[in-house]
C-alpha cells in the first residue's frame, strides 16, 4: 500500500498466495490418494476406493479451508499503515 496498491489488491495477493500453493497440494494429493485408495479398499466402508464423489468433496473442503485461513492474515496485511510498515523496514 505503501508504492500505491489498493486495500483489495493487497488482500488478493495474499488470497492468491495461498490459493496457489492449496491448488498445488491438490494436485498433488489426489493421484496420491488414488494410490492408496486401492491399498486401503478393505477399510472402507460403502465407498468405492475410486468414488469421484469423495474426491471432489475433499479437494473442495481442502480449499475452502485454505480460503478461511487465508482471509485472517490478508485482511491483517490490508490493514497495516503504510507509513509504520516503511519504517520498520
Amino acid at each position: 500500500m505503501a508504492v500505491g496498491a489498493q486495500r483489495s489488491q493487497v488482500v488478493w495477493m495474499v488470497l492468491r498466495d495461498s490459493l496457489i500453493l492449496t491448488a498445488i497440494g491438490v494436485v498433488v494429493g489426489l493421484p496420491l490418494a488414488a494410490l492408496v485408495a486401492k491399498a486401503l479398499a478393505s477399510a472402507l466402508y460403502g465407498v468405492t476406493p475410486y468414488d469421484a464423489l469423495s474426491y471432489w468433496l475433499a479437494a473442495v473442503g481442502v480449499a475452502m479451508v485454505a480460503m478461511i485461513a487465508s482471509i485472517v492474515p490478508a485482511r491483517r496485511a490490508a490493514s497495516v499503515n503504510p507509513l509504520s510498515a516503511l519504517r520498520a523496514e
